[in-house]
């Protein structure tokens, strides 16, 4: 189908908005005022408008920043701040009637542009529970998730309203996938804080680095180390330094060998930011000399792989996550998209090194990566117990 060219002229001044009564008099308000949604940028003066517009704008970012996609220009990325902004004004996604009001297409033009927002580009996804009229509605892929939650809150609702006595059983499933997945697959780390003693001379020499703090006289200063992974760092005056890794879209997989060259590369870079910042080559620790005082570890399975045999998991899907603090340790539980993978559900621990100062790096690492189990089941510790009454139970009778 070739390309038709039309000539179109912006609403200059157009901030018009839609007030919205019940389900079918709003989607009849959309489909009749489908052109006063997407304002004008320009001339703006308004400063929820502009807010909404600079979330739009980290919107189109975010989804740019994937490897797999690619920046746009021109009228490309016009659409795609439009989309996100109604995706933020009306909570709901764009349909063709937007494309030909906005632009002046015809149908099969506004028709051939979704197909190659959707198919080429990889922009759009459909909505495939909301439609307006006969319209099918498209979200910027990486939004996907927050329609699908906010699906997922409604039919819980609708559910609870309608006494649905079947809504447990799909989480019950999900639980059991969950936890056999998860028995089977090793955890990464994304956050980790170690800590280090600098020369106090050394401290002096660090001329561009800010004191975000006036009180604590800690000079911070944070670097990229790879894709999606930076390493910043917190000194003070005495000489204690605290290093902080965060590679939480692209964790450290400390449980092979490649994943442990990884990590003690990163560190070792690290290092040489120090020593390149400071002009020292020769007082700098060395990294194995490093303590590990914090971390977090996680087990993250995307939704994708779980939709093979729970094709409902998405109802379940949510960023809001649950957190427990137990036995020392503070454990999450969310939803989270992952570059590559789309959503995913990710079971989070955040733990504390105990005696770091007499472990070696290395073997910190090592520990927390292979650790022994610590807490028997329920079942196990009821079965000990019961043997322990058993065994003074034949204790009494016999002296008896």
């Amino acid at each position: 189908m070739s390309d038709i060219k039309h000539d179109y002229t912006e609403n200059e001044g157009n901030t018009g908005s839609i007030l919205f009564g019940n389900k079918d008099q709003r989607d009849q308000n959309v489909i009749d005022n489908i052109d006063n949604v997407a304002p004008n940028r320009t001339g703006v003066n308004n400063n929820t408008e502009d807010n909404v517009w600079h979330e739009a704008n980290r919107i189109v970012k975010g989804w740019e920043s994937f490897p797999s996609h690619h920046s746009m220009r021109g009228r490309t990325r016009d659409i795609a701040l439009r989309i996100a902004y109604i995706q933020l004004t009306q909570r709901r996604g764009i349909i063709r009637r937007d494309i030909q009001n906005w632009y002046g297409y015809n149908l099969d033009y506004a028709r051939r542009k979704i197909y190659l927002l959707q198919k080429e580009l990889g922009l759009l996804v459909p909505l495939k529970s909301r439609r307006i009229g006969k319209f099918q509605q498209y979200c910027i892929s990486t939004e996907l998730d927050k329609f699908k939650n906010e699906d997922r809150l409604n039919s819980v609702s609708a559910s609870s309203v309608d006494g649905d006595e079947q809504e447990g059983q799909p989480m019950a499933t999900l639980v059991r996938h969950l936890a056999a997945t998860l028995s089977r697959r090793k955890p990464t780390f994304h956050k980790l804080n170690l800590y280090t003693e600098l020369p106090r001379e050394l401290y002096k020499d660090l001329h561009d680095w800010p004191i975000l703090s006036p009180k604590n006289k800690a000079k911070v200063r944070e670097f990229p180390l790879d894709y999606r992974r930076t390493i910043k760092f917190e000194i003070y005056p005495e000489g204690s330094t605290s290093i902080y890794m965060s590679s939480t879209a692209n964790a450290y997989e400390l449980h092979t060998p490649k994943g442990l060259i990884d990590f003690f590369s990163s560190l070792g870079e690290a290092c040489s930011i120090l020593k390149a910042e400071s002009g020292d080559l020769r007082n700098i620790p060395e990294v194995a000399s490093w303590k590990l005082k914090i971390f977090d570890k996680d087990k993250t399975i995307s939704v994708s792989e779980l939709e093979k045999d729970i094709p409902q998991v998405m109802r379940f899907w949510s960023d809001e996550g649950i957190r427990v603090e137990h036995l020392g340790e503070a454990f999450q539980i969310y939803g989270r998209v992952m570059p590559g993978t789309g959503p995913a559900f990710r079971i989070e621990a955040q733990s504390k090194v105990e005696n770091s100062e007499n472990v070696d790096l290395a073997d910190a690492i090592i520990r927390e990566t292979f650790p022994e189990i610590k807490f028997k089941t329920a079942f196990e510790m009821l079965q000990v117990r019961v043997e322990q009454l058993e065994r003074k139970q034949i204790s009494t009778n016999t002296s008896s």
